[in-house]
């Protein structure tokens, strides 16, 4: 009986030892759980409300050697910045450069989400994709789990939107500027995304460096993505991921080094500017040898107009600084017809010398309505500071015929090509819809300005402009050869007749 007991009393020891240790790895648990809560970032959001799931073992075994990888994979997992939108197919912008190849491999691979690519460019690769470039695209894409990757090649949207507008990106011949850098080239990016990949509930893009950019992209998303959110994931990861990370992670799950390749073999290196890039870097591409199929409605009539010059300078005389505001009114009006979403509006000062500045703003209105739609756009934290400085460059933007109602910087930048050293009265008659369709040739080049008189010589070539302030098949400014350049203090001063 008392061995009975003393079995008993062993045998409960025992059990409130173990109860006991239970306890005690219990409470340790907890303080390590309750310690790591604390560690972990404000940005832990929702990653326990299942929109995401762990990420696939598989390729976490792939980091094995890089536990530091691996440890930032679970990173982006606990901080929700895989997928806070909970989207089970989204769809992307991607080239298959590091970052758009390091988006869809995290994506796909790692959290079996379902990536659909979509490709632009100007020129070189059609809807089938049959390009070297296409191919490199398609091989790399497939790899990191996109397939069916779609392509479109720009330049038939671009002879239908862009050159009726007479867009203000240029193109000055011997420069590093480039067709695609342009506005209207974000805006129909988003356009074409939300065309060729409707199924998506979130639409990614790839590179966060080019803070302008991602604000055209925000600002073109809010009126053509509607409710689904435009996410630029790279923007988050760049604050957990090196580019040497990113560069390591997929030579360690592909098996491909992207490190070796350059900027100019790169066929994404610099996402849709690449292909013009290679063009200019071989020596091929000419501003002036595109085929635009382009069509124009019918209802856009003329608008003429008489300004007054002192050697090139408008003169401050009654009335023209109004007729100047109607023709801008005009050509908002004229943009709007076109899909342009954004107006611009014009200041005048008078530089005490009988003369008036013209100076092109976007005006309260429009600067608020881009503001807001940024803000609805969701744009991140640390873009919201870039709001100051695309505030104070929206003036020189507008002037380098970026982010507003380049269609009047174009128009502007005619008048004072046309009028340089000119004297008297200029009557200006200007077409909306003006525009050479290379099919069929014309017999003879279309001008945009005749001057009989010959205080502007006829260009040679209305296709080849000056400083190439408007670009791609659409109309010229006055052609000057050096001899002319030269003998252009000569030219008589009385009034021009006609600029058309």
């Amino acid at each position: 009986m008392v061995n009975a007991c003393a079995n008993l009393s062993a045998i409960s020891c025992n059990s409130c030892h173990k109860n006991d240790q239970m306890e005690e790895e219990k409470m340790i648990d907890q303080q390590q759980l309750d310690l790591q809560k604390s560690i972990m970032s404000a940005y832990v959001l929702l990653s326990r409300n299942k929109k995401t799931t762990p990420p696939n073992p598989d390729m976490m075994l792939k980091l094995n050697s890089r536990p530091d990888l691996q440890n930032k994979v679970m990173t982006l997992y606990e901080r929700d910045l895989v997928n806070p939108y909970g989207a089970k197919i989204v769809g992307g912008l991607l080239s298959g450069g590091v970052d758009t190849s390091f988006i869809p491999l995290i994506l796909s691979r790692f959290f079996n989400i379902e990536v659909r690519s979509f490709t632009l460019n100007f020129g070189g690769i059609g809807g089938s994709g049959i390009a070297d470039d296409a191919h490199n695209i398609r091989q790399n894409l497939s790899m990191l789990g996109v397939f069916d990757a779609k392509f479109k090649d720009m330049r038939e949207e671009l002879g239908e939107y862009f050159i009726p507008l007479l867009m203000g990106d240029v193109i000055v011949p011997g420069s590093p500027g480039i067709f695609p850098n342009s506005s209207l080239s974000r805006i129909l990016m988003v356009k074409s995304l939300a065309e060729q990949l409707p199924e998506a509930e979130v639409y990614l893009t790839g590179s966060a460096k080019n803070q302008n950019n991602n604000l055209r992209f925000m600002t073109a998303a809010y009126e053509y993505l509607g409710n689904r959110p435009l996410w630029t994931p790279i923007f988050f990861w760049e604050e957990i991921f090196t580019r040497k990370d990113c560069l390591d992670m997929i030579r360690l799950c592909t098996g491909q080094d992207l490190s070796t390749r350059s900027a100019k073999d790169d066929p994404c290196a610099s996402g849709d500017e690449t292909f013009l890039k290679k063009e200019e870097e071989d020596g091929n591409r000419s501003h002036l040898d595109y085929e635009f199929p382009v069509q124009l409605p019918s209802n856009l009539l003329p608008r003429t107009i008489c300004l007054n010059f002192e050697q090139g300078r408008p003169v401050a005389i009654d009335g023209q600084r109004l007729t100047f505001v109607e023709l801008v009114g005009e050509l908002n009006t004229t943009g709007l017809k076109y899909g342009l979403l954004w107006k611009a509006s014009v200041e005048s000062r008078p530089t005490g010398k009988g003369e008036i500045e013209w100076n092109l703003t976007p005006g309260v209105d429009a600067l608020r309505e881009a503001t807001c739609r940024l803000r609805a756009a969701s744009v991140p934290p640390r873009m919201q500071q870039e709001l100051f400085r695309f505030n104070a460059q929206l003036a020189e933007d507008i002037l380098r015929g970026g982010l507003h109602n380049t269609t009047t910087v174009a128009y502007i930048n005619v008048i004072r090509e046309l009028c340089a050293n000119v004297t008297g009265s200029v009557k200006l008659t200007f077409y909306p819809g003006f525009v050479r369709a290379s099919q069929p040739r014309p017999d003879k080049p279309i001008t945009v300005a005749e001057a009989p008189f010959g205080h502007l010589p006829l260009p040679d070539n209305a296709l080849d402009s000056v400083n190439a302030l408007i670009a791609h098949n659409v109309v010229g400014q006055a052609f000057r050869t050096e001899k002319q350049k030269c003998n252009r203090n000569n030219w008589p001063i009385d009034p021009c007749v006609k600029i058309v």
